[in-house]
């Protein structure tokens, strides 16, 4: 079954933005291991692609959504920080809006 447009174009945004979404953790992760190495060990050691503990993945999620990354000095993660939390979120509404108005496009694939 086809995908109509746009949905089509609904994937394509959710792929664009998970890849700067992506970026911006990576980025974040790096700049926490240079900046804050104490927190950075604290955090679980995150990486992008590393095969983590759910605690630890749970860790840098809190991190993220209690927005604790606000009261460090370096502005840079800060703003990656939102970043990151903002791509996340637009994700999961994309994604939320798809499978509640468009769940029969996707009949096929779920089954």
């Amino acid at each position: 079954m086809a995908l109509s447009g746009t949905t089509a174009y609904a994937l394509g945004a959710m792929l664009f933005i998970a890849a700067i979404g992506s970026y911006a953790t990576h980025t974040m992760n790096k700049e926490l291991k240079i900046h804050y190495p104490n927190l950075y060990n604290d955090l679980g050691r995150p990486a992008l692609f590393a095969w983590r503990s759910i605690r630890d993945q749970w860790r840098f999620f809190r991190f993220l959504i209690h927005r604790e990354y606000i009261s460090l000095a370096h502005k840079k993660i800060k703003r990656l920080g939102d970043v990151v939390l903002l791509c996340n979120c637009i994700n999961v509404t994309i994604a939320v809006c798809l499978l509640c108005f468009r769940y029969n496009e996707f009949h096929g694939w779920i089954e």
